[in-house]
Formats: structure tokens, C-alpha cells, sequence
């Protein structure tokens, strides 16, 4: 009887797992990963995706500008004393090539407010001598422009009327004719007695120094057209109030200055023109 109850005892009692390393034990389970790990990582890309959204998506474009220049003033009465002309004998700047091309940078801080960067300002002006009606140089303006934009924007029609307010920073230079530039009286002379030499007529040279412009205040009214949701084309108007800038002709044998006489040179403006820009 005793010995029935035991064996009934035994096999009533649980089997129990072996936790002997050999005996096979069950690979513990991994623990999950922690769910809070997992959304960081997810709200990270969120993040990233967010940022870009917020401050480039629909704000910042990029494209290639164009426009065409229009002097002010070109011409002053001719006046034989040379005190009223521009330079010595020189009376009329002729505009030759006024196109430029650049590039424009947008950023629209709100729908109403942005930041516009472009350089399209291109200016060649021949510099006529009335003395002898032969071109002695020419007068070379660019500019890179920084202006405020005030937008109203109409989506109705796609179309976003602004105006621009800033400033032009400029730079100038003289590109000289031969004949000129190394002392001889004419083109023709140069050319028959010349031959084509960059070497001054009897050692004497003429140039011309210009002062540093300084930064003037721009003014701009245009339009822009949404062409599709990453395209889109302006068209403007500028005016540039610049100042007078001051030039110097200077002749000279090789390095030593001889005769000086003073100038200027008006660079007040517009431009008109058109832009195709990217939005990112």
C-alpha cells in the first residue's frame, strides 16, 4: 500500500526545466526593444524632415537673371573750356552693350516679407572725344543689388505683385583703346603708322583713374508668375540713385605722372528685366 502511494506522489510532482548547460536549455527570449527607443529614432527623421519643411520647402529659390540698362544721363552740351564736359573733350557716353546677366537668390521670410539677392547689372558706355569724334575708352559699370521684398501675394491667379527696397554695391572700370591708350591723336594714325604696337608713341601713355563707387539706394517694382509648384518667372523694374563718380586722366611717360585733369562720370539708372527661378 505504502509503496503505491509513493510512486502516485512522484508522478504528481512537475517536471522542472534542467538548467545544466548541456542539457539543452532554452535560448532566453530577447528583450523587446524599448518602445520609447523606438519612436526617438522615428521623431528624429520627423525632425529632420520638419526643419526642412519649415525654413528651405516654398521659401528659398534659385535662377538666372536678366536685364537691360538705361543711363540717366549720357550727354552734356560740349563745352570748349572742358570745365562742363565730362572728361577733357569728352561730352557723350554712348551705351553700347547694357545687357547683363546673373543670378537671383529669393528667400521669403513670411508670405509677405523676403530677401532678394541678384548681380545682373551690366553697363558699357563709350567714352566719345568730340575734339577729334573718336571713341577713347570705355566705361564699364556692374553691380551686385540686396533688397527687401514686400509681397501680396494672390493665388487665385498665381501672381504675386512686390517691390524691392536696397541698396546696389557697384564697381567700375576703364577698358582703353589702343590708339589712345598709348598716345597716338587717331585711330587712323594708329593704324597706318602703328602698326598694331602696344608700345607708347614716343614713351607717353594716357589712363584714366576711377574712385571706388560707393553703395547707392535701389528701388524695385515687379511681378512675379507661378508657373507650376517648382517653377516661376519674374519681371521688374529697377532704378539705381547713384552718385556722380569721379575719374582722373592721367599722361605720363612710363610710370611718372605728368598732366592730370578731373572728371566724372554719372552712373544714376534703371534696369528692366525678367528672372526664371527654382523653388526648392
Amino acid at each position: 500500500m505504502k509503496r503505491h502511494v509513493l510512486l502516485l506522489a512522484l508522478a504528481c510532482i512537475p517536471m522542472m526545466p534542467s538548467v545544466c548547460p548541456g542539457d539543452g536549455a532554452p535560448a532566453k527570449a530577447p528583450e523587446p526593444q524599448s518602445p520609447t527607443h523606438a519612436r526617438n529614432d522615428y521623431a528624429l527623421e520627423e525632425d529632420d524632415d520638419s526643419l526642412y519643411d519649415l525654413l528651405i520647402a516654398k521659401r528659398l529659390s534659385v535662377g538666372a537673371s536678366y536685364s537691360r540698362a538705361s543711363m540717366k544721363t549720357t550727354h552734356v552740351p560740349y563745352d570748349p573750356s572742358k570745365e562742363a564736359n565730362f572728361l577733357g573733350n569728352i561730352n557723350r557716353l554712348e551705351e553700347s552693350d547694357m545687357n547683363g546677366i546673373g543670378v537671383v537668390v529669393r528667400y521669403e521670410l513670411f508670405p509677405y516679407i523676403g530677401f532678394q539677392f541678384s548681380n545682373d547689372l551690366h553697363a558699357e558706355l563709350g567714352m566719345w572725344n568730340k575734339e577729334n569724334e573718336s571713341r577713347d575708352a570705355d566705361f564699364v559699370l556692374d553691380g551686385y543689388t540686396y533688397e527687401l521684398l514686400l509681397m501680396v501675394p494672390i493665388d487665385a491667379i498665381r501672381l504675386t505683385p512686390y517691390i524691392g527696397l536696397g541698396y546696389t554695391d557697384l564697381s567700375c572700370s576703364i577698358e582703353y583703346n589702343n590708339w589712345w591708350h598709348y598716345g597716338w591723336s587717331s585711330p587712323s594714325d594708329y593704324d597706318t603708322y602703328g602698326n598694331g604696337t602696344h608700345e607708347p608713341r614716343n614713351s607717353v601713355s594716357r589712363w584714366i583713374v576711377v574712385e571706388e563707387p560707393s553703395s547707392t539706394f535701389t528701388f524695385s517694382a515687379g511681378v512675379s508668375l507661378k508657373l507650376f509648384r517648382y517653377a516661376q518667372l519674374d519681371f521688374f523694374y529697377r532704378t539705381i540713385a547713384a552718385d556722380d563718380v569721379q575719374i582722373e586722366f592721367r599722361r605720363g611717360i612710363r610710370d611718372t605722372t605728368g598732366h592730370m585733369l578731373y572728371g566724372y562720370v554719372p552712373l544714376e539708372c534703371s534696369t528692366f528685366g525678367g528672372a526664371l527661378r527654382v523653388v526648392f
